[in-house]
């Protein structure tokens, strides 16, 4: 016996009449009629929106309003519309650590706090080498640290800011190398 699960669509929030968002974490737009340039008008047909992953790997797309158009996270549209306004001082997190898992079993409102641990918990916290501006790796970071020259020229073999030698040696930046 297998269990499928239906799909339910909901309004888009803020673009109620124009778009719908699904318990599947789908965007559609919903059929309506619009005005043209010259005063004629014609009917828009329901579709499946596409939506494609920005550079942090979240999916995103743009919805239009009042000739207006706007980038949305998807699974923004799906929290406004199946867990209700975000409270203050939260973030949307992804239970299971797939950001493109936008279903609203799989969302949730923490602080964020409480998201970074569970990126942590995850493995999909960006740190050390795993951020893309990262100009140092861990065994970079461990030499530095066992470095005894001046901040300024371990910062200038290293190519990097004295600052940055600092933060390291400190333990404020790389704790995990």
């Amino acid at each position: 016996m297998t269990h499928e699960m239906t799909e339910e669509w909901r309004h888009v929030v803020g673009y109620e009449g124009a778009y719908e968002v699904s318990s599947l974490g789908r965007v559609r737009s919903v059929v309506r009629d619009v005005s043209g340039k010259s005063g004629s008008t014609r009917t828009l047909p329901s579709r499946i929106r596409a939506a494609s992953a920005n550079r942090d790997g979240y999916l995103q797309l743009g919805l239009s309003k009042d000739g207006v158009f706007r980038s949305h996270k998807v699974a923004t549209l799906v929290a406004l519309a199946f867990l209700g306004p975000r409270p203050l001082g939260t973030e949307i997190a992804h239970e299971d650590g797939d950001k493109t898992n936008n279903t609203p079993g799989n969302l949730s409102y923490k602080t964020k706090v409480e998201n970074t641990n569970d990126k942590r918990r995850h493995g999909t916290l960006a740190q050390g080498s795993m951020i893309p501006q990262a100009k140092l790796n861990a065994d970079q970071v461990r030499e530095i640290r066992n470095d005894s020259r001046y901040g300024r020229v371990i910062a200038s073999a290293y190519g990097v800011h004295p600052s940055t030698i600092y933060s390291i040696k400190a333990g404020k930046h790389w704790r995990s190398a």
